[in-house]
């Protein structure tokens, strides 16, 4: 793989024609190249593994978010990845009071879209005060303990 990594760092008008070569190789067992390699002409699989690039990502990092416009898709040649797509939720009528709808931040708040929802400090501090009444500690940094007294 490091030879293919190497490849692949380099870019792509810069590769050799036997480099390209060794990136069909390396691909060819997999199930998407060999369905393009299969339906397509040789000149087509040849294209799109030239212009194949690699990217690195720490863990956590976001590649992209939901909602913005795709150009390039991704093969994770390494690691793992994690979907998140967010989801309406609708509240019971008992559990719209402004308790309830703390307790429901506080145990989701991993799985809110947080880039989506426009929040002035004050109403994040006040937030964050309310977490704290109810046990979760707020660190520095923006994360959360939660030893939750709901």
């Amino acid at each position: 793989m490091a030879v293919i990594r190497s490849i692949l760092t380099k870019e792509p008008k810069e590769r050799s024609s036997q480099e390209v070569k060794q990136v069909q190789m390396k691909f060819n067992d997999n199930k998407f190249f060999a369905t393009i390699k299969e339906q397509r002409d040789d000149k087509s699989y040849y294209e799109l593994c030239e212009r194949l690039r690699i990217e690195e990502h720490e863990a956590g990092e976001a590649v992209f978010n939901y909602g913005e416009t795709g150009s390039q898709f991704y093969i994770i040649i390494e690691g793992s990845v994690e979907v998140k797509v967010p989801s309406v939720v609708i509240l019971e009528h008992d559990s719209a009071t402004p308790e309830g709808l703390i307790s429901f931040l506080i145990i989701y708040f991993d799985e809110i879209y947080w880039q989506e929802v426009p929040m002035s400090k004050h109403v994040l501090g006040a937030l964050y005060s309310e977490f704290r009444t109810r046990g979760v500690t707020v660190n520095e940094d923006g994360s959360f303990d939660r030893k939750l007294a709901l």
